[in-house]
């Protein structure tokens, strides 16, 4: 039996199966490459990377073992953070608030912070501070509003 597009019957019914197995295996890769898309998504978005990492220090306190919040030298920047700095307090360094208004967008490191007088406002609603020693003995210390200092141990 002829076939006019083909010169016989079973050479073209093998191209034509194996063309149907081509065309099933590349509707196969489709399919599993969009079934990957989202996965991969998903798990770039859940798997913390580079953004949700600590915030890199944009002031780091650089003075004496014991210093004030306000010896804006003692600060990498020459200058006392601000309320869209990192501010960064090393281990065996204690950092005392000791009076007037001071801000900064985050605190984090090993040290310590001690406010005895005045007020820090840690102010960054998309960042976490985080300090291994702290000690409120007066004074007071804010945040933005709906979030809340929390002891760890």
């Amino acid at each position: 039996m002829r076939d006019s597009s083909c010169g016989l019957a079973w050479v073209c019914s093998a191209v034509k199966r194996r063309a149907a197995r081509r065309d099933w295996r590349s509707a196969g890769r489709r399919t599993i490459l969009l079934a990957a898309v989202p996965l991969v998504l998903a798990l770039w978005l859940a798997v913390p990377g580079v953004a949700s990492a600590e915030p890199l220090c944009t002031d780091t306190w650089v003075g004496p073992a014991e210093g004030t919040w306000q010896t804006a030298v003692d600060w990498s920047t020459g200058k006392v953070p601000a309320s869209t700095d990192v501010a960064c307090i090393g281990s065996g360094k204690t950092v005392k608030v000791i009076e007037g208004t001071n801000q900064t967008g985050v605190v984090q490191g090993d040290g310590t912070l001690v406010i005895s007088g005045g007020a820090l406002e840690v102010a960054s609603v998309l960042e976490r501070s985080s300090i291994k020693t702290f000690r409120l003995l007066s004074g007071t210390l804010t945040g933005p509003p709906g979030h809340r200092a929390v002891h760890e141990r």
